[in-house]
């Protein structure tokens, strides 16, 4: 497996597991949010993903999606605008 595969497969597990009946939880969106971070890679739609589920973030799980929010505002953005 290739660097950068790794939040794929993951992403197809928990999809796997909701399939399959089981109830995703919070750790589950943290090692997915996680492999996202190590991949750095975006995370389309993770929020909408957990509040479907029900999933409401703490602090170091909001900071990990914050970290992986394509919408961000960054120091750079602002010079864009």
């Amino acid at each position: 497996m290739q660097r950068g595969e790794m939040f794929i497969t993951r992403r197809k597990i928990v999809y796997r597991m909701r399939q399959d009946g089981y109830r995703v939880r919070f750790l589950h969106f943290h090692d997915l949010i996680q492999a996202y971070v190590n991949a750095k890679r975006p995370a389309y739609g993770i929020r909408e993903r957990m509040k479907a589920d029900n999933i409401i973030p703490g602090n170091l799980l909001l900071g990990l999606v914050q970290q992986v929010d394509p919408f961000r505002m960054t120091e750079a953005s602002y010079l864009r605008d």
